[in-house]
């Protein structure tokens, strides 16, 4: 089965291929340039700039024994912050994302892991700024950065009965390493779904979001060799004010462990 034909899959099985097909008279096409235009100009109307952010949230999922508080702090294409804590305990866990690494930190057990930042390409095609732009609803494009008319046309843009489906080209990715693909809903024109997949790595992931005017949910499942990894994570709108949040710093007392143990009930 070729990558394109297993996007397509993805599609079917996240629940929207139905409606897409539906708003199609007969094989889908994508849109002509005028059209594609006019869509690309609406979406990004919503891409407001921005330096730095902080974000306060939820977060749940079968991993976690309660929901736990969430801050997010970020720097535009450089650095994301994420500090976790439960009810009572306090902060339990950290995450820091930067342009080569992410590391993590169980606050609980004094452990920490770090992994390459290509090493989740597969589940995050774009690295930092891409898993900025998800968390904000925006649409990334692989090697190019965020949506807009410069690289429009590195993607396809299908119309759907409630908004665009946006399937970037991949074939100037080195050995086309996942497929990936948006739903832009076409009311407020952020994502309505996301889904990614490596064929080689066996690994894929997929989001569903919900949105409001005061927040935001995200529904993620990871498909990892080992099992499915699933949560959800509840988002507020960004701060009127940005508040900070220092760096992590390690010291002789947290003992480096893998990654499956790092994030082992």
């Amino acid at each position: 089965m070729n990558s394109r034909k297993i996007v397509f899959l993805i599609i079917f099985l996240i629940g929207f291929f139905n409606s897409f097909v539906k708003a199609q008279d007969d094989i889908p096409q994508p849109l002509a340039e005028v059209a594609k235009d006019s869509a690309v100009d609406s979406i990004v109307s919503r891409y407001y700039e921005w330096d730095e952010m902080s974000i306060s949230g939820k977060l749940s999922g079968p991993m976690l024994p309660m929901t736990a508080s969430v801050k997010l702090y970020m720097q535009r294409d450089s650095l994301v912050l994420i500090s976790i804590s439960g009810p009572l305990v306090g902060e339990v866990a950290r995450i820091e994302i930067d342009n080569e690494r992410v590391l993590g930190v169980n606050k609980m057990q004094n452990t920490y892991s770090t992994v390459e930042i290509e090493e989740i390409e597969p589940v995050f095609p774009g690295g930092l700024s891409a898993i900025q732009n998800l968390l904000l609803g925006r649409v990334t494009i692989v090697g190019s950065g965020e949506l807009n008319q410069e690289n429009a046309p590195f993607v396809d843009i299908y119309d759907m009965e409630s908004g665009w489906l946006i399937w970037p080209l991949t074939n100037n990715l080195p050995e086309e390493l996942f497929e990936y693909i948006y739903v832009i809903d076409g009311d407020n024109y952020l994502i309505d779904k996301f889904a990614v997949m490596s064929e080689e790595a066996g690994i894929g992931a997929e989001c569903t979001y919900q949105w409001n005017k005061k927040d935001m949910a995200m529904d993620m499942e990871f498909q990892l060799p080992n099992g499915v990894m699933s949560a959800t994570l509840k988002l507020n709108n960004p701060d009127a004010k940005t508040k900070k949040m220092n760096r992590i710093e390690l010291n002789s007392k947290y003992k480096e462990v893998s990654l499956r143990k790092l994030l082992a009930k």
